[in-house]
């Protein structure tokens, strides 16, 4: 802010050619705009050897009300006293593993892992991105050239949790078929949100996840009983999408995803669900606010 006033007054008293002062109007205006600014701190941060977790890149930590569910999930899950395991799927910058990795740092003394699967590739075919297809062209791009899985190691190093996550590179969908014989107390999805996608996460993750374990997953605006059908149907494909009935913005392919695997109302604490596993059937649970 220091640097801004100094050039504003250093512009006004000297400036006075009108082609000029154009010119380093425009330059301002860039230099303390808000993406410059989020470029410079992200570089800040990697130089400094900080996590960044801001717009830039698209590497925001998400909605703090479902983060803290997901500390009080482990909270309740470390009360036992075991080493708890956490398969995440879908990880981008690295912000939910390091959530689970601090609770269980802040609730279990540490003991246990969180094993995460992304493929740190595009998602979504050209014109299969739903109401916001710029920010899905940047977050191709950035896929593509790499950016954002090198994010993600920075930021877990970084927040010194480098020794509690384990990452795989790939699509869940060919990597969680190979841990078939693997048992996890939480499985997290937040990957791709197209309803194809999801149900086959689900699918694949109802048998990673041990007896009284918990699957669970992010990005469930609005469950299937309250949301309208043909909205539904005609937008499974898509990332996102806008309820006509509420105007509520949500993402069909994990609403119809969720319902289908389900066949009933899962427990939702403002987007974030949860399930336990009890023999072959997965029932609600209540997490304390």
């Amino acid at each position: 802010m220091e640097a801004e006033q100094k050039l504003k007054l250093f512009r006004d008293k000297y400036i006075t050619n009108k082609l000029l002062a154009k010119f380093v109007n425009k330059a301002y205006s860039i230099c303390f705009s808000s993406y410059a600014a989020e470029f410079f701190k992200y570089h800040y941060c990697l130089w400094r050897n900080k996590p960044y977790f801001g717009s830039f890149l698209y590497a925001s930590l998400g909605d703090p009300a479902r983060r803290a569910y997901m500390d009080k999930l482990v909270e309740m899950l470390s009360a036992q006293g075991n080493y708890l395991r956490i398969l995440e799927v879908g990880s981008w910058a690295g912000g939910s593993a390091i959530l689970w990795a601090k609770a269980l740092a802040r609730h279990n003394a540490g003991k246990g892992i969180v094993f995460c699967v992304d493929p740190w590739k595009p998602y979504f075919p050209p014109g299969e991105t739903g109401e916001n297809p710029h920010i899905y062209k940047i977050m191709d791009a950035i896929s593509k050239t790499g950016d954002i899985a090198d994010l993600f190691h920075h930021n877990v190093n970084s927040s010194g949790f480098g020794g509690k996550v384990i990452s795989v590179r790939g699509f869940a969908d060919d990597c969680l078929p190979v841990l078939k014989n693997e048992q996890f107390d939480i499985v997290y999805i937040d990957g791709d949100h197209s309803y194809r996608a999801v149900l086959k996460d689900l699918n694949n993750a109802k048998g990673l996840c041990r007896e009284n374990g918990i699957l669970c997953g992010d990005d469930l605006e609005l469950q299937y009983t309250g949301a309208n059908k043909q909205a539904i149907e005609l937008n499974l494909d898509k990332d996102f999408a806008t309820d006509p009935d509420s105007g509520t913005g949500f993402h069909p392919g994990v609403t119809k995803a969720v319902w289908d695997v389900f066949g009933q109302e899962v427990s939702c604490y403002g987007g974030f669900w949860a399930m336990r596993k009890s023999g072959d059937k997965f029932t609600s649970i209540t997490i304390p606010g």
